[in-house]
């Protein structure tokens, strides 16, 4: 988990420092997939927190709050936990984790501005 973590980090960093070395950041299209790929970061952690965590506590498997990891409690009843799945739309996930990578990638490949 943990080296899992440090290669994102690096890939991360490869990626923020790699324009200052070519110097490109005066370009719109590095900015927009800087605050685009954020954006993905932002909103995928923030739907992890608030729905697939609580999934996790409702089965009755261990889960985390925040960065505190808690142990399991007894399963909640199959109607809470089906109630929480119709709850959790795709169509939010499908938008930010699909059609943004592929916006970024469209305009690192094509640079249209």
């Amino acid at each position: 988990m943990i080296l899992m973590g440090v290669s994102f980090l690096i890939m991360g960093l490869t990626g923020l420092i790699l324009p200052f070395l070519i110097h490109i950041w005066n370009k719109v299209r590095i900015w927009a997939s800087v605050v685009l790929m954020l954006f993905v970061f932002i909103y995928m952690a923030a739907f992890n927190e608030t729905h697939y965590k609580q999934l996790r506590r409702l089965v009755g498997l261990p889960y985390m709050r925040g960065n505190k990891e808690l142990s399991a409690e007894p399963p909640s009843s199959p109607e809470e936990v089906t109630a929480l799945i119709k709850n959790t739309g795709v169509t939010g996930l499908v938008m930010v984790g699909y059609i943004i990578p592929a916006f970024v990638l469209w305009l690192m490949i094509f640079k249209p501005f």
